[in-house]
């Protein structure tokens, strides 16, 4: 009796975390369809409830992020990119974005902090190119900073 029951519990444990991924990946489906509708109130409403309840996902805290860059809430939209870039390290999507948050960011602090979010910069988009070479926005904004200057980084 007891080898049946955990043979069903290796069995189901690992079925209904399969279950609950493709879930949580149907889910956030609606929410990447609102923002990419540009329906930004709806989408935000969607990702910071989805956050709340898949605070293990970056991917809803990379779309938390793209609204809150949208609305240029800036510091929170940081926030959030960065919670992204901590759980997929990996993701040169994700540091390409935190990237260019601080790019944009960095007219609106005060002298002292330019330099070092400068090299916050361009760590990120050195980063995101070592993760993927073939990522042209990070590219496109490296050698702009690289042969321009910090202030002008801002994504268009």
């Amino acid at each position: 009796m007891v080898t049946i029951t955990k043979f069903f519990v290796r069995l189901l444990i690992p079925l209904v975390l399969y279950v609950n991924l493709f879930a949580v990946n149907d889910g956030i489906k609606n929410g990447v369809q609102f923002f990419e509708a540009g329906e930004l109130e709806e989408a935000k409403e969607f990702f910071e409830n989805f956050v709340k309840e898949n605070s293990e996902n970056a991917e809803g805290f990379y779309y938390l992020g793209r609204i809150l860059f949208e609305e240029n809430d800036l510091k929170k939209a940081e926030k959030q990119f960065k919670k992204a870039v901590k759980l997929e390290p990996n993701s040169s999507l994700y540091h390409t974005w935190l990237g260019h948050t601080y790019g944009n960011r960095i007219n609106n602090v005060i002298f002292f902090k330019k330099m070092g979010m400068a090299r916050n910069i361009k760590k990120q988009y050195e980063k995101a190119l070592e993760l993927d070479p073939n990522n042209t926005d990070a590219h496109r904004w490296h050698h702009y900073l690289s042969h321009g200057s910090a202030g002008n980084c801002r994504r268009q």
